[in-house]
């Protein structure tokens, strides 16, 4: 039999504080939804707990408003001249018991999400395209992933509430500049100590443009690890650092013409002091 793919070896990673108790959650409940904002480690977290738990990737799939039914449980199609039904992201899941991990939860249509009602409290689940019964396993995970405000949102209330139910929630805190520190050393181990220190002291200058209370709910203000992280990368690749910051931090607040300018008048001053 030819060996699968997926199989891997466990990944170190930076244990950031809230893991121990995240990590507990997976390990006690087979429902687990992470929330917090973006780029504040809720995937990186999906990924090295399915790994270290199953020693194989997750079945990983990106919620948008456009997703049907189909893509979690599969469709007939054509399979080498015969057809044949094909399953979903979910089933596949399920079948090789391999954890799930759903990002944005909150972006998939209620009605879709309303299907998986019966991984609440069962040990087994109909398909309801193929009707097949499949059978949970006691160690299989579903970990989605949601931002504070789409978790909040109102529409078909009902479902949702339904739904949030059956999971458990853990809620993950921003990351502080230490913390971004610690895993840009970590990631990145090429990277010399003073150009980590240069890209976080830009990063400190770029975080957040506005005043206010970090809850504020305008993700717009403020930029996540990822910033950081593509600001190395570039610095790495050769390019000089105020274009860096140029691509990986300013225009981040693209969206926001006033945040936009900004942004770049404080990194024109900058440059010109």
């Amino acid at each position: 039999m030819k060996k699968s793919n997926v199989a891997v070896e466990h990944r170190d990673t930076v244990a950031l504080p809230w893991y121990e108790e995240c990590e507990i959650a997976v390990r006690s409940h087979p429902l687990v939804m992470l929330v917090g904002k973006p780029g504040c480690g809720k995937s990186r977290f999906a990924d090295w707990i399915s790994r270290k738990h199953t020693g194989l990737a997750p079945v990983v799939t990106q919620g948008t408003p456009n997703m049907e039914r189909y893509d979690f449980w599969g469709s007939t199609g054509l399979k080498d001249g015969a057809t044949e039904f094909i399953d979903g992201r979910m089933v596949e899941s399920l079948k090789s018991n391999r954890f799930m991990v759903i990002d944005d939860w909150m972006a998939i249509p209620p009605e879709v999400r309303g299907e998986l009602l019966p991984l609440r409290a069962s040990d087994t689940v109909v398909n309801p395209l193929s009707k097949e019964e499949i059978k949970l396993s006691a160690s299989w995970r579903l970990l989605a992933t949601t931002n504070p405000e789409s978790a909040r949102c109102r529409g078909n209330a009902a479902v949702a509430r339904a739904l949030l139910d059956g999971f458990v929630v853990c809620e993950i805190p921003d990351m502080t500049t230490d913390m971004i520190a610690d895993l840009l050393h970590h990631n990145f181990p090429d990277a010399s100590k003073a150009m980590v220190d240069a890209v976080m002291d830009e990063f400190g200058k770029f975080r957040r443009l506005l005043p206010g209370d970090r809850d504020s709910g305008d993700a717009t203000t403020e930029l996540s690890y990822r910033a950081a992280e593509q600001t190395l990368k570039l610095l790495l690749g050769g390019m000089r650092m105020s274009s860096a910051v140029k691509m990986a931090m300013i225009g981040k607040y693209i969206l926001d013409e006033d945040l936009h300018r900004a942004a770049k008048l404080k990194a024109d001053f900058a440059e010109a002091t």
